[in-house]
């Protein structure tokens, strides 16, 4: 699915979206030593999976 916005060099947006995985990652790390260990992992494993799908869409954005 193509984005009818382009993403151009100076373009904000994916820095936005890669402070707000940082900052949910900060607060779920404050979290982290009050949590059972099984959310824990899960939490985890979603933020890896976002940061993964993150990463992939900009590197076929680039190559476009």
């Amino acid at each position: 699915m193509r984005s009818t916005r382009e993403i151009s060099e100076g373009d904000p947006i994916p820095m936005l979206f890669l402070v707000a995985a940082l900052l949910l990652l900060g607060v779920l790390l404050g979290t982290v030593a009050h949590a059972p260990l099984a959310f824990t992992v899960v939490a985890a494993a979603v933020i890896a999976a976002w940061l993964g799908i993150f990463a992939a869409r900009e590197r076929r954005a680039r190559r476009n």
